[in-house]
């Protein structure tokens, strides 16, 4: 199931507009670190980490499955993939996004992003 769910994710041409107008929202500082926050099999994830302002990327979900998913991959991107609850990690992380872009984005111009200042 995850195989298809990558599949899906990666290749969808109507997720790949959502995915482009999401990360298109984010207002990025020079050097963020990024927690990505659901990843599940990491499509946001690595679309994040090739961002030119991006230094560090990790991504976190609750799923095993999903995560040996997203490391295979993302085996040739400088990427961590983490299991785990957000709460844990939310306070080492300055920039936050969820995922999947398409069911936590409303409208245009509302990010589903956190900066801490």
């Amino acid at each position: 199931m995850a195989d298809v769910y990558a599949a899906i994710a990666e290749a969808d041409p109507r997720q790949q507009v959502l995915r482009s107008a999401y990360l298109a929202d984010l207002a990025l500082p020079e050097g963020a670190h990024v927690l990505d926050i659901g990843c599940g099999t990491g499509p946001v994830t690595r679309s994040i980490a090739g961002l030119e302002r991006v230094k560090r990327t990790v991504g976190l979900d609750p799923s095993p499955t999903l995560l040996e998913h997203a490391r295979r991959l993302s085996a040739q991107a400088d990427i961590a993939f983490h299991q785990g609850d957000a709460r844990r990690a939310w306070g080492r992380f300055k920039v936050r996004v969820a995922t999947p872009p398409a069911s936590t984005r409303q409208s245009k111009g509302d990010s589903v992003m956190s900066r801490s200042p």
